[in-house]
């Protein structure tokens, strides 16, 4: 399953891990996801963003991704047809993916970003700098 935030197709979905996501996002959007297998796809993207950058500690590096913590909206016998967005993390990839697995491999991590603060946000490690007096 996958978030179908740039419209449908497992090459879409490739460009949207690669380059992002141009639109904004935030608590409480209802977002469509897409079912099938786009393992190789995500393979093939994060075999790029990997090899982008050495330090997690560089602002841009890419492979630092800000991603949707969500909970289940609309789930219809196997598939979940929509999720909640209920905050957003940082997840820092770790190494590449093995051709026979399917699963991503990283860990969570604390950064401070760009955005607005929200009180329902569920707090998972992306933050925002506010200035107060």
């Amino acid at each position: 399953m996958f978030l179908a935030l740039a419209g449908g197709g497992a090459k879409t979905y490739e460009q949207t891990l690669i380059h992002g996501f141009d639109q904004e996002l935030k608590v409480g959007d209802i977002v469509e996801t897409e079912t099938g297998n786009i393992a190789g796809k995500t393979k093939n993207a994060t075999d790029i963003l990997i090899n982008s950058c050495d330090n997690m500690y560089e602002r841009d590096c890419p492979r630092v991704l800000l991603i949707p913590v969500y909970k289940p909206h609309n789930h219809d016998q196997n598939q979940m047809k929509e999720v909640e967005i209920r905050g957003f993390a940082y997840f820092y990839l770790t190494e590449p993916m093995d051709g026979n697995e399917k699963e991503i491999k990283g860990e969570f991590i604390k950064r401070t970003g760009q955005g607005f603060e929200l009180d329902e946000a569920a707090e998972r490690g992306a933050f925002i700098v506010r200035l107060t007096e």
